[in-house]
């Protein structure tokens, strides 16, 4: 949802990006499509509290992104996914403090491991790392 927000293919309000979401599920499962886990329902309202903290807390998490960043490279070098689940990570960690680092490190890593190619992944664990201490300073 917030990849697809960051690429202009959506203009919804949080609630409405998570409906969308749920109705892709629901979609891809009816019609056996491989590319979503059928049999792993999403969480509507974990998904819109999500959204809803990354909009309510973008600054914040931006500025805890940019200091991931390598001197002499700039935010804009990062790929837009890779941007969406820093920011995602971020606003849930926002919304749930009491979740487990590790959880939530293991989870976005995981979600990252289809798209990414192993260096970016390996960097991409390191930095969620670095992100949540920043976050949670």
């Amino acid at each position: 949802a917030l990849y697809a927000g960051s690429i202009g293919l959506e203009k919804k309000s949080a609630k409405d990006l998570a409906k969308t979401i749920q109705a892709q599920w629901k979609d891809s499962k009816v019609n056996d499509d491989q590319h979503w886990p059928a049999d792993i329902k999403p969480d509507g309202a974990l998904l819109e509290r999500i959204l809803v903290q990354t909009i309510d807390s973008r600054s914040f998490i931006d500025a805890a992104i940019v200091k991931l960043i390598l001197p002499g490279w700039k935010k804009e070098r990062m790929s837009p996914l890779m941007l969406c689940i820093f920011l995602a990570c971020g606003a849930e960690r926002l919304d749930d403090q009491k979740k487990p680092r590790a959880m939530l490190i293991g989870e976005y890593t995981d979600v990252a491991s289809g798209f990414l190619s192993q260096d970016e992944l390996n960097y991409m664990h390191k930095a969620l790392n670095l992100l949540l201490d920043e976050l949670d300073a």
